[in-house]
């Protein structure tokens, strides 16, 4: 695989969530939001998921997918 400039894109942009994720924190930038679960068929609430939200300053909302696989943060 040879290294194109959207790699280093990709890159920079894990490197940048690393550093501001525990600033994050810090500032409160994350929140839980809770989604039911409904039957569709009987309209019964079958529980719920609890959902990470991160509201970056800079980069707006950051999709948890895109921040919970980050391994070097809590270094």
């Amino acid at each position: 695989m040879s290294f194109h400039c959207g790699m280093n894109n990709l890159i920079m942009r894990e490197y940048k969530l690393e550093l501001e994720m525990r600033n994050g924190l810090d500032r409160s930038e994350f929140s839980i939001a809770y989604q039911p679960k409904i039957d569709l068929v009987t309209g019964d609430v079958l529980g719920a998921e609890a959902l990470i939200r991160w509201n970056h300053p800079d980069l707006g909302s950051v999709a948890a997918s895109e921040f919970i696989p980050l391994r070097n943060a809590a270094d």
